[in-house]
């Protein structure tokens, strides 16, 4: 009884290295297999493929050499050798979608009635799935009309691991599409085309982001179409307010001071967006004058923002000179960001004593109020000769003695001589009043 059941255990044992014996496919292969665009839309693939017999076929899906996954129907005997795959974001309408700049291969086998292989893999060409490569910002110049013109040259493309394959696109990455970001997703804005810049319409503040991108057939699967072949620069606006004295004294000081700010469009994930004023930490800014309306302005002084955005410039005054504080056009790229030009309304400085012009402490402009074009003093409206302080107005004051009425104590008793004498007794009790306004 043992020695039959060891016996048993025996033959149940493999033999240590001995090869096992594997089913053999019961069909041929598939061979030429071949795949290509359905149409120039590239909306399906069609592949195709030739067989030994007449049996049923699964296509398969994968990276080059790999076994891959079914796509597609089963290609029952009877039918043509021929499988149409659309292709999409939505694999749930029978659509495969691929991931991009990637390689991969198609590949067919013979398969029995419960969907099994039953033979070896026919293997197609492998190809690719490259997008072209984002174009490379250069510059983001906001202009003095407002707009703002982006420019861009061909990026670097990835290395093609399959040239030629026959699923490469329609595309060319030296054909650009002009982009912008005004909130949400990326907006195309002009036709594709060689065209290495583009001015876009409406002021800084209009929209977060500007620059172009490419595309092929590929760019379906990626984030909006083109996320990954895309390039944008950001753009902001400049306000500068300022105080600039109204009045100075000829061969002195005159000290300018202000603030400069960024605004910027500021998007969030779910498109919403609003304008947010930055400090405008580190801007040059020049202070211009002119001799009058008609004269050209020249640069008299420079200043440098600090981290607050706050800046201080002092110069000599010649004389009566309008003056005005530049922010002159920062030209951006993709890491830099563009800044739009800023010239505050023109301030008339006059020649005088020093009175402590300019704004009060407390009266500063607010910023976003500063004098708009057009809207400085009006002709007649500034100092008047001789004007001074007016009471209760601050600056250095006093105003001119008032004359009062004489106070004469008059005895009425006795007559001319009486009255004479009255006078003459008065004479050093006589006093006159003066009215005097102290500036407060």
């Amino acid at each position: 009884m043992l020695g039959n059941l060891l016996a048993a255990v025996a033959l149940a044992t493999p033999v240590v290295g001995a090869p096992v014996a594997l089913k053999a496919p019961a069909e041929p292969a598939p061979t030429n297999v071949t795949m290509a665009w359905a149409s120039d839309a590239q909306k399906s693939i069609v592949i195709t493929w030739d067989e030994t017999g007449d049996t049923r076929n699964q296509v398969y899906l994968g990276t080059p050499g790999a076994a891959g996954k079914p796509v597609g129907k089963v290609v029952e005997a009877g039918q043509p050798n021929r499988l149409v795959i659309p292709v999409g974001w939505f694999p749930d309408e029978g659509q495969v979608r691929f991931e991009i700049n990637q390689d991969y291969q198609f590949s067919v086998a013979a398969v029995d009635a419960s969907g099994a292989a039953a033979s070896e893999l026919g293997r197609s060409p492998a190809f690719d799935t490259n997008t072209p490569p984002a174009p490379v910002i250069t510059s983001v110049e906001p202009l003095p009309d407002g707009r703002t013109k982006a420019s861009w040259a061909a990026g670097k493309a990835k290395a093609d691991t399959t040239p030629g394959d026959p699923l490469d696109t329609t595309g060319d990455a030296a054909v650009f599409t002009p982009t912008a970001i005004y909130g949400g997703d990326p907006q195309s804005m002009a036709p594709a085309s060689t065209a290495t810049s583009y001015v876009f319409d409406g002021p800084p503040t209009a929209y977060a982001s500007v620059g172009a991108h490419t595309a092929n057939g590929w760019s379906i699967f990626d984030v909006f179409g083109f996320a990954t072949s895309m390039a944008f620069g950001d753009v902001s606006g400049s306000r500068v307010v300022a105080t600039i004295p109204k009045t100075a004294t000829t061969g002195g000081k005159l000290t300018v001071t202000g603030t400069a700010t960024s605004p910027r469009k500021i998007c969030d994930r779910g498109g919403r967006c609003w304008i947010d004023e930055f400090e405008d930490a580190g801007r040059v800014l020049r202070l211009e004058a002119r001799t009058g309306a008609n004269a050209a302005w020249q640069t008299v002084g420079t200043a440098t923002t600090d981290a607050a955005g706050k800046f201080k410039v002092s110069v000599t005054f010649p004389g009566t000179r309008d003056y005005r504080v530049v922010a002159p056009v920062v030209v951006g790229d993709s890491e830099k960001l563009a800044k739009a030009p800023f010239a505050t309304a023109a301030t008339t400085t006059k020649a005088g004593a020093a009175t402590g012009g300019g704004a009060q402490p407390g009266q500063g402009e607010q910023p976003g109020q500063g004098e708009q074009p057009g809207q400085g003093e009006q002709p007649g409206q500034g100092e008047q000769p001789g004007g001074g302080s007016e009471p209760g107005t601050g600056g250095e004051g006093g105003g001119l003695p008032v004359t009062g009425t004489p106070i004469v104590w008059i005895s009425v008793a006795g007559g001319l001589l009486l009255v004479l004498g009255a006078a003459f007794f008065l004479t050093g009790r006589l006093r006159r009043r003066h009215t005097t306004f102290t500036a407060e």
